[in-house]
């Protein structure tokens, strides 16, 4: 003959939905996401640091160093007279809704390179060029965040919006 088992302590799980908190802590995060001027300010220190540490690891951040400069330039890559390293790194502007950060119209250029295998260093005055001048290796002055980073600046938006004060 079988013996029964004795029967062991029940758990019961129970949840209330309270809708009054719940419009309330939506209210305040909508709130703060009115709060524009504070949220981008986030973006935009983030945009700036970003290329801060782009320039200073010359590309190396963002996945792959720049190929070096050739022996006979002296300098850094892509600091020439400053004016693209000051465009990027320098404060972002901020606009209603957005963060606006905008590289010389030349940056494409430079991101795309140019393949030049034959040719001569440009000659001539007042352009009378021959040739392209060499070749010029891809450099993207402005690569986008990898996702790991992204995803942090989203979770510090999320943190200044999600309100923590109600349980």
């Amino acid at each position: 003959m079988a013996t029964k088992k004795p029967k062991g302590p029940e758990t019961k799980l129970s949840a209330e939905l309270n809708t009054t908190l719940g419009a309330k802590v939506l209210a305040e995060a909508a709130k703060r996401l009115d709060d524009r001027p504070r949220l981008l300010s986030q973006v935009s220190g983030f945009a700036q640091k970003w290329e801060q540490e782009v320039f200073s690891s010359e590309g190396a951040v963002a996945g792959k160093r720049w190929k070096p400069l050739a022996a006979s330039t002296s300098g850094k890559a892509l600091v020439r007279t400053g004016e693209l390293l000051r465009s990027l790194t320098g404060a972002p502007r901020l606009k209603k809704a957005s963060v606006d950060l905008t590289a010389p119209a030349y940056a494409e250029h430079l991101k795309k390179g140019r393949y030049a295998p034959k040719s001569k260093a440009g000659t001539g005055r007042r352009g009378e060029w021959s040739g392209l001048g060499g070749s010029m290796p891809r450099r993207n002055p402005a690569p986008r965040p990898p996702a790991k980073r992204l995803a942090i600046l989203t979770s510090e938006l999320l943190g200044m919006v999600t309100p923590r004060d109600y349980t």
